[in-house]
Formats: structure tokens, sequence, C-alpha cells
């Protein structure tokens, strides 16, 4: 008796920087053993319609979902996925690719996508921010500001990222903050404030070096005004993983977090997506909510 093969679905959310979609197609389509699975493959122009195309593909009994981009598509499909008996498969095909970085996962398309052969899945955590999922990090200040400026971009690369970051740099100015953890109040002038559960924004810069996807925590990392020149130091100690040895950094770990801003009119970014919200962010942690096929 033949086995009825799996399908798989794979969503293309067509970012810019993502490259040639019918070559990407044709490759993710190539890189499965057919004889087990059917690869699925959908380009999804429009947010709204993934909620309906993955609960369908999960309604009909099928539980394997891939997101093909790089932070800010997997955050929408796995917020599709959170809680469920679905496993989140990444192709890792976007400017940046935190999570997959942080879990290892080969930058090759065919590598990635064979993943799912082996069957191993890893359950992570993930973060809310006011309530928005977010997988790699979230975050305020000059974090924020270069998501808003690169999401705007035709051309996402890491030297487009580089340069959004140095424009926005050139004309940060840090921002008050009242930090409430576990029952204490700071009040914080910083220069960004990011909320981490994996190590890395994507291209091995190291936000939080010692994050851990399933450790139940969300780790902290508060940036203080900065004299200009002392830039090219904080870029290094931010790509050799160092950056917790700079005096002007400081970090901790929380389950919970309630940071309040003077601009209530600013942005936060959650896995790099902009996010326009008031003067009040509450960060909150669901453990092991996510299950990832990890290599």
């Amino acid at each position: 008796m033949v086995k009825e093969r799996e399908p798989i679905l794979f969503v293309i959310r067509p970012f810019a920087g993502i490259g040639n979609i019918n070559k990407l197609t044709d490759r993710i389509n190539k890189s499965l053993h057919n004889s087990r699975f059917v690869p699925e493959v959908l380009v999804v122009d429009n947010a709204s319609d993934l909620q309906k195309l993955i609960g369908t593909h999960i309604g009909n009994g099928h539980n394997k979902v891939f997101a093909v981009g790089g932070n800010a598509a997997v955050n929408e499909v796995a917020s599709q996925l959170v809680n469920t008996e679905a496993t989140l498969g990444i192709v890792p095909v976007g400017s940046g690719n935190g999570l997959a970085r942080h879990l290892r996962i080969p930058s090759d398309i065919a590598k990635a996508v064979r993943i799912v052969h082996r069957q191993k899945i890893a359950m992570i955590d993930y973060g809310l921010a006011n309530g928005m999922p977010f997988f790699c990090n979230a975050g305020l200040g000059f974090d924020a500001d270069v998501a808003v400026r690169f999401s705007k971009l035709t051309n996402r690369n890491f030297w487009s990222y580089a340069q959004a970051s140095l424009s926005e740099f050139t004309k940060a100015k840090p921002k008050l903050f009242r930090i409430h953890d576990n029952g204490h109040t700071i009040l914080k002038e910083a220069f960004s404030i990011s909320i981490a559960n994996a190590s890395q924004f994507g291209h091995y810069a190291y936000i939080a070096p010692d994050a851990d996807t399933a450790d139940g925590l969300l780790d902290v990392t508060v940036v203080s005004p900065l004299p200009k020149f002392f830039a090219p130091s904080i870029g290094a100690k931010l790509f050799n993983g160092t950056l917790g040895k700079s005096k002007y950094v400081e970090m901790f770990r929380v389950r919970h977090l309630v940071i309040e801003r003077e601009d209530a009119s600013g942005f936060l970014h959650v896995d790099g997506i902009p996010i326009s919200t008031g003067g009040t962010v509450e960060f909150n942690l669901r453990s092991l909510g996510l299950k990832v096929y990890v290599p």
C-alpha cells in the first residue's frame, strides 16, 4: 500500500529584497523528496489573507507550515501557529534572518527545506508587545526608528540596513523612558531599549548574546546615551558578542515588563515590523508556545 504524501505549505511574503519569486518557488519545489511530501507554495500579497490560508491548511489536518522570508515573514506566519499542533519551518531568504541564524537553520534554501525530513522539533518561547507576538526581538527608540526607515526601502540587504542605521544614528536623540520591572520603577534616558527572545537582530549582530529561546525569559538590552565617537566601538561589540561589556549598555532578564515613554506617538518594532503605539508598551512572555523545525 502506497502511503499518501503529506502536504507542506510554504508561505512567501513578497517583501522587498526577497529576490526572484519564480526562481525561489522552483527551488523549494525541487528541494523536497516528493515521495514523502507535496509542497504547496503560496505567494501571499496581503497579510490579512494569511490567517485564512494557514487556518484552512491546519483545519484540513496538515501541520507543517514554512515561512519563506526574513524576520517579518516569520513573525506573520508564526503568529498564526502559536499554541497549535502545527510546526513552523523557516526558509531564511530575508535581509537579516535573526531567528533562523539563532536556531542555526541553514541559509541554503535546499538545506533549510530538507530539515523537515529529519522531523527534529524544538519548542520555543515567544514574546508579546501590547499583545502582538514577536519571536526574535522587539524594540523602542533607535531600533524602531531604523525599522521604520528600513521598511520603506525597495532594496533590503545588509548594506541597506547599515545605511539606514547610519542615517538614523546621525539624527538620533535619547528618549526618556519609565521602566517598570517586578515592582520596581526606573526613570531612564536611553538611546534604545531592545527586548529579545533570540540573540541577534540578524547578520550576526548580537543584541542579546546570551538569549535563549527556551529559557522562559526575555533579555532586555538598554543602551544609554553615548558620545557619537563611541559608535564604532559599540558597533564592534554588537558584532563580536560583547555588547554587555560596554559601560553604556545594561542587560537584564524579565518575564514581564512595562515601558512608558514621553513620546506617545513613537514607534515600536516587533521582529523588524514598525508599529505605531501609544505611550505605554507592555511586554510578556509565553513559554514554549511554538514548535519549530531545527537542524
